[in-house]
């Protein structure tokens, strides 16, 4: 209850996200419209309520009052929630009104409510794998995913301001809606169910690549939540099967150039090929632009204007920061930073991985010097913003198999011993690949708790995974 009470509170005192101000509610938004003389949060509201008015049902032969009092027969059993709307900014500054249920006011099995989705590995191995056989990719996105599957539960709840017309009357829930337990694991259940009509069928691996035997290669379909990625030799014809069944978003079927904030484009390595990489050069450049913003708000706008030649000043070490403790607003503005910059590292970023690893041990207590070690990186990132891609290079990697001792016995140490192989594998199909593995450790680099951070590089053929 603690652990709620403090989340509730901070996320109260959160009024900006990338230097823009984030209403609370309806009420709000139209009053931040008339005030910068706008209609954005107006235009995000009305897109989202003209969409979601399928997920109810009107009930016209009670009101809220008699519901409540057990006078609706017909309602029996049905719990009753509320429903708000959350605002927020995307990555590229366009304003999103999602209208959400009060999930948390029911009472729901669990069963019924995991949902998973696809990992960055795979993602990062599934472009490897598209360069390795030849396949083309294509990228699609499901307008208000959610609202294709029935609700799993018997609830109602009285309509408000945003529902317009329907404002004051019992509303019952028919179709998934975001915030509710359920709604997640509805959505994938119903996309699941298509899938396997197609003829995918889901890897143990990771349940949300979906693949499908072909003659010389599988054909893969990754799936985050509503966000589609088909790999394919013949992807639009997969894409038009789905797009019979759901509504896409006609911009979002196209080759990716942009998937879960990471820039997607093919290059040409030296020897003439040309392979699928991964930059977050996007969302780099828009978090320097944030940080500057709020620095501008800050008065203090002149602080990311200096050269950085590397993530952290010279020989900074932030165990051994005795500066002051920083106040609540700015213990948030630190950990904002740390969110931005740990994303920045998950697409791609390795070069502030450590520096950003370091200062993440320091989000219980921040002092003044983390914050400032943290913009020390922004003003580094603002100097180096393109930074290094990731390529999926599938040509394999030349191992120089001397550097290994090969006649090593380990028989009194494992036995005589064969590798495992996993139970239900799929028929291997398509061109091999090697795996590599790259460990190091700063031994007791930490010199307060003599600790060591390890770092680990996965390699699939020349592809960091």
């Amino acid at each position: 209850n603690r652990i709620i009470s403090k989340i509730k509170s901070k996320y109260w005192k959160t009024t900006h996200k990338f230097g823009i101000r984030v209403p609370k509610s309806v009420e709000e938004a139209l009053q931040i419209d008339e005030e910068t003389n706008t209609d954005l949060w107006r235009k995000a509201l009305a897109k989202e309520m003209s969409k979601v008015r399928v997920a109810w049902k009107t009930v016209d032969d009670y009101t809220p009052d008699q519901v409540r009092a057990g006078k609706a027969a017909t309602l029996i059993g049905y719990q009753e929630i509320k429903c708000h709307v959350i605002f927020d900014v995307k990555m590229d500054f366009t304003r999103k009104a999602r209208f959400v249920a009060g999930g948390h006011m029911t009472e729901t099995p669990e069963s019924i409510t995991y949902s998973s989705v696809v990992s960055r590995d795979s993602i990062r191995i599934a472009f490897l794998i598209a360069g390795l056989n030849d396949l083309d990719v294509l990228a699609g996105d499901v307008t208000n995913a959610y609202l294709n599957a029935p609700c799993r539960e018997k609830i109602w709840f009285e309509g408000k301001l945003e529902t317009g017309c329907d404002s004051g009357k019992v509303l019952v829930l028919t179709r998934a809606l975001y915030g509710l337990k359920s709604s997640g694991a509805a959505w994938r259940a119903d996309l699941a169910g298509t899938l396997r009509d197609l003829g995918y069928t889901s890897t143990q691996a990771d349940p949300d690549v979906w693949i499908k035997l072909m003659p010389d290669h599988y054909e893969m379909i990754l799936v985050y939540v509503d966000d589609i990625l088909i790999f394919s030799r013949s992807p639009k014809q997969v894409m038009d099967s789905l797009g019979q069944l759901y509504e896409l978003k006609p911009e979002s079927v196209r080759e990716p150039d942009l998937y879960l904030g990471a820039n997607i484009e093919k290059v040409q390595l030296p020897d003439g090929r040309s392979e699928w990489a991964m930059t977050s050069r996007t969302y780099v450049k828009n978090a320097v632009k944030i940080v500057e913003n709020l620095l501008v708000e800050d008065g203090d706008e002149t602080r990311l204007r200096f050269t950085a030649k590397n993530p952290f000043p010279s020989g900074y070490r932030p165990e051994l920061d005795t500066t002051t403790e920083l106040h609540d607003e700015m213990v948030s503005r630190f950990l904002q930073l740390i969110g931005i910059l740990r994303w920045a590292v998950e697409l791609g970023r390795l070069d502030i991985y450590l520096e950003v690893s370091q200062l993440s041990q320091h989000q219980a207590l921040p002092r003044q010097g983390h914050l400032d070690a943290a913009y020390h990186i922004f003003a580094y990132l603002r100097k180096h913003e393109n930074g290094a891609r990731i390529v999926f290079d599938p040509k394999e990697p030349i191992i120089d198999v001397k550097a290994f001792n090969t006649d090593a016995d380990w028989t009194d140490f494992y036995g005589k011993v064969a590798e495992e192989l996993p139970p239900h594998m799929p028929e291997p199909k398509g061109k091999s690949v090697i795996t590599s593995c790259f460990v190091d450790a700063n031994h007791a680099g930490n010199v307060v708790t003599r600790r060591s951070h390890t770092g680990i590089l996965l390699y699939v053929n020349n592809a960091p995974v």
